[in-house]
């Protein structure tokens, strides 16, 4: 299917991992988590890196931006995300810390899930992740 077709009338069908175009709403580190900026008013998207915890996280960057720059922001795929510097073990799932970071998802946190860690992610080292953002904050 292409972009443009629909799938049961109302799901739109789009190549995986899906990207678009934003605004650094300041400077972006590649391998981190953005969010959306909602302290910034603007007719484009505006994105920052991800707080500690964040229920919204809506994909990353992998290349570094500046204030201002228009910048591509991915939703999807296994790509190499910077751990917070506790150490992730393989098969973990991970949610955003401190500035787009991640770390380990810890049951009872409202957090949104980023995705699962492909390999022992180092502290403070990238590693692979596969990124499948998830809303459900019920997850055990």
């Amino acid at each position: 299917m292409s972009v443009s077709e629909t799938y049961a009338g109302n799901i739109v069908v789009v190549n995986f991992p899906f990207e678009y175009n934003a605004t650094a709403s300041g400077a972006l580190n590649e391998g981190r988590v953005v969010e959306i900026n909602t302290n910034v008013t603007s007719d484009e998207v505006c994105v920052k890196q991800s707080v500690v915890n964040s229920p919204n996280p809506i994909g990353y960057v992998d290349a570094d931006w500046e204030a201002n720059d228009k910048c591509v922001v991915y939703t999807g795929g296994i790509v190499r995300l910077e751990d917070s510097g506790s150490g992730i073990s393989i098969g973990e799932r991970v949610v955003s810390a401190a500035d787009g970071k991640i770390k380990t998802y810890a049951s009872g946190t409202t957090a949104a899930i980023v995705g699962v860690a492909l390999e022992a992610i180092t502290a403070s080292k990238f590693g692979r992740v596969f990124v499948n953002l998830s809303y459900n904050s019920d997850v055990a």
